[in-house]
């Protein structure tokens, strides 16, 4: 299994511009529940599993406050798959598998609707919890993995983009526990799967971000898990 997973981009390519006006005209006919929380999905990368976004908000008390301050309401898995649906009938996204689906083209518009809606400040806030949540979430799966379950390499390939991301905060923020959690669970991953150019992939990425940050350089907290294998 081979998932290339660089730590330096956000998905945004060339068309993003052209996408623009082809969202606006989907996202307008959305019914004004929709409308009203789709955006959320803007934190996440190339897929959202409406399974996951009906979770966010509940692991902790610090996500259900800000979820529910921006948003007025916390909605449910169930509400969360109808909205999806809805929004892949509207062209925005396409159905991959079961709770999972995936942006149409780019995600830059949505997330540039989310950036919107929830304000430099407030955003960065989500995106420290967005860290914590898929450190939590990362901790779990590396638990699955030894279990070799198809289902568990499964969500973890399809979350590549979200990790990605979670990484990449977690290092500009200091992160150092929770980033260690990702990197842990896509070393487990890589070495699974035999996939060591993969996993070099990963470690120069990380290098490259926390070259020049001195608390990260000297802390060597990521030399034993960025070890190869």
């Amino acid at each position: 299994m081979k998932m290339g997973l660089a730590l330096k981009s956000e998905n945004r390519g060339n068309t993003m511009s052209t996408n623009i006006a082809d969202f606006s005209e989907a996202f307008s006919q959305l019914g004004e529940h929709s409308k009203r929380h789709l955006p959320f999905i803007g934190l996440f990368r190339t897929h959202v599993h409406a399974g996951m976004l009906g979770m966010f908000p509940l692991i902790d008390d610090d996500k259900e406050r800000l979820y529910s301050e921006l948003m007025g309401e916390i909605i449910d898995t169930d509400k969360w798959k109808s909205i999806l649906e809805e929004a892949r009938a509207v062209g925005l996204l396409s159905h991959l598998e079961g709770m999972t689906y995936r942006f149409e083209k780019s995600s830059a518009p949505i997330s540039e609707k989310w950036a919107e809606l929830a304000g430099a400040d407030r955003a960065a806030q989500f995106d420290r919890e967005f860290v914590r949540f898929y450190a939590m979430w990362a901790g779990a799966m590396r638990a699955k993995l030894g279990e070799n379950q198809p289902p568990t390499f499964r969500a973890v390939e399809i979350e590549a983009d979200n990790l990605k991301r979670a990484i990449r905060i977690s290092i500009e923020q200091e992160m150092l526990p929770e980033a260690e959690e990702l990197l842990r669970l896509l070393r487990s991953f890589y070495s699974i799967n035999s996939a060591a150019d993969q996993w070099e992939m990963i470690r120069a990425n990380v290098h490259g971000l926390i070259k020049g940050r001195k608390a990260i350089e000297e802390n060597k907290f990521l030399d034993k898990v960025l070890a190869r294998f």
